[in-house]
């Protein structure tokens, strides 16, 4: 498809018979260059052909650039001894006359056509030069740069083509518009012109600078009255052209600012010299403020005062010497081409020799772009010397690839994961700096590394993050199975014993163990285990709620009851003479359940104001470590939590007071060694949990919080229920009101 698009194109300029002078240059490395040498008509056929740009005007401006080439090219070839810069090597080149838009994206697909080796050429691309403007830059920078073959441009200056992602091989010897933009601003706030008209050419160029000169002037209160993009001039645009000199004249400013090319504004300033418009400031870009193009318009002084931005003059010495040498060398050199040589002759029938005989004038607008051509080609020189390795005395005959530069750095590249940490004043000298933890870098050139996203994480020296580990209990991971089957046991035995307890109710064992308080107990035990089941899965609102308060509340009750019993035991065996009538006052007043009701609202108080005031919610932790995110209730540390503890801790001090001093009551009523037993299994699950909470958050310590709660539950129901069990299920005879009485008179005859 490419190639017949190219052939059709071909065929429709290739009519032509004559051939140019001076358009190239054989050598062993070719730099092709994209100049205009004409000025075509811009008009658009509807045949998929174009004439011949040798019936345009002449344009002396191009004219200059192709000399420029030439000159620089002749300058390396002849060069001798230590200034030689490509010894044993020649360049050559080959030019296009891009006079128009559609001759550029010719002379693209033709450039496009001998990379593909469909055109038998056998010096070597080394680089393009051109064209000369932003619009016809663009088609060759974004086919070309496929292949990274370098484009320098002269004197395109949009500010897109510096976008490497869609341009990887364009450079330019001209500062982009950015530059331009913000020296226009400069003299509108130097002369105070706040009330301004904007134009812009009917091109990228034209538009992307009125695009950033209106953005930038609203910061500076620079007032835009009037704004319009100039077409190309046609038949069809002349009324447009001269609706917008009259828009101009109604809103009464003094000051134009004409962002254009220089080729829309040779067809715009007719149309202001036509309606007599003079005494107006125009600002003018550097394409068109010292174009000849534009300059050589008849009566384009009477306009007003023109300031133009343009790039700084430099001198460019031996060049003027040059061209005038140029009519007799171009006469001599005239025999040399042949029909052979011209791949797409409407581009390339010009006669250098025709245009030097006329001697245009070198004003200062052709010298600056001339000297940037002149840097283009020498660039391209330089590069060719280091990728060759021409600083032995001679370059090697080696292969070069499009888009191949040599290297020469103050310091290598940092690979990915590293940082670049300047070193002294130059920012090309850096060391290397491995990113930290939590970062990482997946791009060179960069002087920080990027942080890692809050669920992620990443070891040091990283190009990429990992997701962060989610701790929590999951129901299904082995642990939890285990955990969760040591809950069913203690469910099992918890009301295995209650059903146990209810059917003997009435006998002596369990009105000694405390009756029905027994069952209050064993239901407050069963309701302790089942808190666990908050410990399991990713915490829920309730689950937060439940978790703490259930266990602390319901194992506040269970040691109230056993705080009573040892109480009771006490008072009868131990204080019943000494204080006589305490214990019946204490029982007609209902002291036991007074006792366990008013404990039990006092820590169920407490565990309201700790859900009130510190409301536990499921929270994601990620400061406990780099690597994971800790799934658990807040506030499970906070003031309220500490109270509900220490409350629970001073009734397990004060039961085991209690039982300790009933130590050497008689057996079936002495429970201290029990109660000790089972407290001291409280304490030491406990301590374990809280010494390896303080150091590790994990999902064992999650288990191990499970674990102490089941022992707790476990250590009451095994040192006081158990051994009851025991004698109801064994040892029945020993469960009968003449053993207990038995052993009172003998606890009696002992203390006698």
């Amino acid at each position: 498809m490419g190639e017949l698009l190219y052939r059709t194109l071909l065929l429709g300029c290739i009519w032509s018979c004559c051939y140019g002078t001076g358009l190239q240059l054989k050598g062993d490395f070719t730099i092709y260059g994209m100049f205009p040498l004409h000025n075509a008509d811009q008009t658009i056929s509807a045949a998929p052909c174009m004439p011949e740009c040798k019936q345009g005007t002449d344009n002396k401006h191009g004219f200059h650039l192709v000399q420029a080439l030439r000159y620089a090219v002749k300058e390396i070839n002849n060069s001798t001894g230590k200034e030689q810069l490509l010894p044993g090597i020649t360049l050559g080149y080959q030019t296009y006359d891009t006079c128009s838009l559609r001759a550029s994206v010719l002379a693209t697909v033709d450039l496009l056509s001998q990379l593909y080796n469909r055109v038998d050429v056998e010096p070597r691309a080394a680089a393009l030069i051109g064209p000369d403007s932003s619009d016809y830059a663009f088609t060759p920078a974004a086919a070309l740069g496929a292949f990274l073959l370098p484009q320098i441009s002269y004197e395109a200056s949009n500010e897109m083509l510096s976008n490497k992602m869609l341009y990887p091989a364009f450079f330019r010897t001209i500062p982009s518009d950015k530059n331009q933009v913000d020296a226009m601003i400069q003299i509108l706030l130097r002369f105070n012109w706040t009330w301004i008209a904007l134009l812009g050419s009917d091109n990228s160029y034209g538009q992307q600078g009125m695009l950033s000169l209106s953005q930038q002037a609203s910061d500076y209160d620079i007032c835009i009255a009037y704004q319009a993009v100039i077409p190309t001039l046609n038949s069809g645009t002349q009324q447009q052209m001269r609706d917008m000199v009259r828009n101009i004249i109604k809103t009464k400013v003094n000051t134009i600012v004409v962002f254009s090319s220089k080729r829309i504004a040779n067809g715009f300033f007719p149309f202001v010299i036509e309606q007599n418009i003079t005494d107006k400031v125009w600002i003018g870009t550097e394409d068109w403020s010292m174009a000849t193009l534009v300059s050589g318009i008849p009566g384009i002084s009477t306009i007003g005062t023109v300031l133009g931005v343009s790039v700084q003059y430099a001198p460019f010495s031996g060049f003027q010497d040059f061209e005038n040498q140029a009519v007799s060398e171009l006469r001599d050199i005239s025999a040399v081409n042949s029909s052979s040589d011209m791949v797409v002759p409407c581009l390339q029938n010009t006669d250098l020799y025709t245009m030097a005989k006329k001697r245009y004038s070198l004003e200062n607008y052709d010298i600056t772009s001339s000297f940037n051509v002149y840097k283009a080609v020498y660039a391209v020189a330089h590069a060719l010397r280091q990728v060759l390795k021409c600083d032995s005395g001679q370059c090697e005959k080696t292969e070069v690839q499009a888009g191949q530069v040599p290297e020469s750095r103050c310091s290598p590249e940092c690979p990915y994961g590293y940082r670049q940490l300047q070193v002294g004043q130059h920012k090309c000298c850096f060391e290397c700096m491995a990113c930290p933890a939590s970062t990482f870098l997946n791009k060179t050139g960069s002087t920080s590394c990027q942080s890692c996203a809050q669920g992620q994480w990443s070891p040091a020296e990283s190009e990429a993050c990992l997701n962060r580990t989610v701790l929590y209990l999951p129901w299904d991971a082995p642990l939890s199975f285990a955990l969760l089957v040591l809950l069913a046991l203690t469910l099992l035995l918890t009301l295995g014993t209650a059903a146990l307890f209810l059917r003997n109710l009435t006998t002596p064992v369990v009105k000694s163990a405390g009756g029905r308080t027994c069952l209050l107990m064993l239901l407050s035990l069963t309701a302790a285990s089942c808190s666990t089941l908050c410990h399991f899965g990713t915490p829920s609102q309730p689950a937060c709620l439940l978790k703490q308060s259930l266990f602390l509340f319901s194992f506040t009750v269970c040691l109230a009851c056993v705080t009573v019993r040892s109480f009771q035991v006490v008072c009868i065996f131990k204080w019943s003479s000494k204080l006589p009538r305490f214990y019946e006052t204490w029982a007609k007043n209902r002291g036991p359940e007074m006792f366990i009701l008013v404990t039990s609202v006092v820590e169920f108080l407490i565990s309201v104001l700790h859900v009130a005031l510190y409301t536990p919610f499921p929270s994601e932790n990620y400061d406990l470590y780099y690597d994971s995110i800790v799934l658990e209730c807040s506030n499970d540390l906070s003031p309220g939590a500490f109270v509900e503890i220490l409350f629970v801790s001073l009734l397990s001090i004060l039961c085991f007071c209690l039982s300790y001093v009933g130590k050497d009551l008689p057996a079936n009523y002495n429970e201290a060694k029990c109660i000790t037993f089972s407290l001291m299994i409280c304490i030491i699950s406990w301590i374990s949990f809280f010494t390896v909470q303080s150091i590790n958050r994990g999902t064992v310590t999650m288990a191990l919080e499970v674990a102490a709660v089941l022992c707790s539950v476990l250590g009451i129901l095994g040192g006081y229920f158990l051994p009851k069990v025991y004698i109801m299920l064994v040892k029945s005879q020993m469960n009968t009101t003449a053993h207990f009485q038995n052993c009172i008179q003998m606890y009696t005859m002992t203390k006698q």
